[in-house]
């Protein structure tokens, strides 16, 4: 198991990821993501922007996750404990259905950690959709904390911060 960054030659083989995440998603009632998001130039950006990381498991890619400084406008009505420091922004994190509930999500976070903390940033922010209970746990389980709400296209979403 290694995490790297994505290649365009990537691009396939993580829509492939996204869409087998998505179907899985949409036939347990979630309806975070669908084929608008993250779609095929989204996830191009990501992979030209150097910031989309890929966590491979027997030269498969088992899940992704994005780390960058970009975020919605509505962040800035959140009360963040970390008002002086650079934070890094989670975005994507998706593992494939064949590799969910064997620890990848929980290792690509540590790794957002480390990255982030190796890049001279003080805390990582992120957002997940209020009715995705896995990620939910996932982020609660991991010491982040809530910091309030959102809402983007989809409806609410809960927002958290972790102080590295």
């Amino acid at each position: 198991m290694e995490i790297t960054k994505a290649f365009l030659s990537d691009i396939p083989e993580i829509m492939s990821l996204i869409r087998a995440a998505v179907a899985k998603m949409i036939a347990g009632g979630l309806y975070q993501w669908d084929d608008q998001y993250p779609n095929i130039e989204i996830i191009t950006d990501d992979v030209n922007a150097g910031t989309l990381f890929k966590i491979s498991v027997k030269k498969r890619i088992a899940g992704v996750i994005v780390l960058n400084e970009q975020y919605f406008p509505q962040y800035n009505d959140l009360e963040w404990e970390d008002k002086e420091g650079k934070f890094m922004i989670v975005h994507r994190l998706c593992v494939h259905p064949d590799y969910q509930g064997q620890g990848y999500s929980q290792k690509l976070m540590h790794f957002a950690e480390e990255h982030t903390k190796k890049n001279g940033y003080s805390s990582i922010r992120l957002d997940t959709f209020m009715s995705n209970q896995r990620a939910l746990a996932l982020y609660d389980s991991l010491s982040y904390r809530r910091v309030g709400t959102v809402i983007f296209r989809k409806g609410l979403f809960q927002c958290f911060e972790k102080i590295l």
